[in-house]
């Protein structure tokens, strides 16, 4: 059954979505291109043509730029900068027996990154790609140490109705992992609210050390606003994964890809949000 779509103004912190589309690629070249070409067709002037010409040849480079593999390893490495992976070693100082300390106070919080409300396959909601490899990864982390996990993910601002991301990750974790989840935060909408309310349901429960596991492009924002949120308190571990790797042979790399446009639309969303502090 098709469901009925409602319209309905954005208003506030529902207007990010939207607003963020004009400093993501590639909106940025587009916009440049198409001021370039208006331009030339309304100046007679040769100055305002060759600025019309530096605008569009700019919003190609831009386009270019937005869409190879190059471009995302470049700014993980040299802009963003995540922390690295946890070793061998580094997993198994977090279990509780080597730590001489209860597995209560821990807890490994998977952070959320979209779900899809009505997956026609399974015929419920599922997460999206992102937020289903960090699960996997939190799992994966839970069985190596016997620390309990918990998930961070309400509904997103452009986002009414549905099971919200956290019950949706729980519904994946026991059936298709066999781990149920510890805890749910349901109701964050963003980074900062993901550590606000993890952080205060938490807390609650005597949890003082918090292993947080998302994107390696995301981790430093991430932490930031966990230790923000937990103050002294709350001791945070950075638990990246999904690191943005280049495998393909050259020139693949630099060449335009969906592929090297989705790394590059993730990693200039983190930049933004390291920049904006949000």
């Amino acid at each position: 059954m098709r469901r009925a779509f409602t319209l309905r103004p954005m208003t506030g912190n529902e207007l990010k979505p939207l607003l963020s589309v004009f400093v993501m690629p590639p909106t940025l070249g587009l916009i440049a291109i198409a001021a370039g070409l208006s331009l030339a067709l309304a100046s007679r002037s040769s100055r305002w043509r060759r600025v019309a010409v530096i605008l569009s040849v700019t919003g190609m480079l831009t386009l270019w730029l937005s869409s190879i593999q190059i471009s995302a390893l470049w700014l993980q490495d040299h802009v963003i900068e995540p922390p690295p992976a946890l070793t061998t070693s580094d997993i198994a100082s977090l279990r509780p027996a080597l730590r001489g300390k209860s597995p209560g106070d821990t807890a490994i919080v998977v952070l959320g990154g979209g779900r899809q409300d009505k997956s026609a396959e399974y015929g419920t909601s599922m997460l999206t790609e992102l937020p289903l490899a960090r699960l996997h990864y939190g799992v994966w982390l839970a069985r190596k140490t016997g620390l309990p996990l918990a998930y961070s993910g309400g509904l997103g601002w452009a986002q009414t109705d549905g099971a919200s991301e956290a019950q949706t990750a729980q519904l994946v974790a026991t059936r298709d992992y066999g781990l149920p989840l510890r805890w749910l935060e349901s109701s964050s909408r963003d980074t900062r609210e993901n550590a606000l309310l993890s952080v205060a349901m938490l807390k609650q429960v005597g949890v003082r050390r918090i292993v947080v596991v998302t994107h390696a492009s995301h981790m430093r924002r991430a932490v930031r606003a966990f230790r923000q949120a937990g103050g002294p308190d709350i001791d945070v571990i950075a638990a990246p994964m999904g690191f943005i790797t280049v495998e393909d042979r050259w020139p693949l790399p630099w060449l335009p890809s969906a592929q090297g446009y989705r790394l590059v639309d993730a990693a200039w969303h983190e930049v933004m949000g390291l920049l904006l502090n949000r």
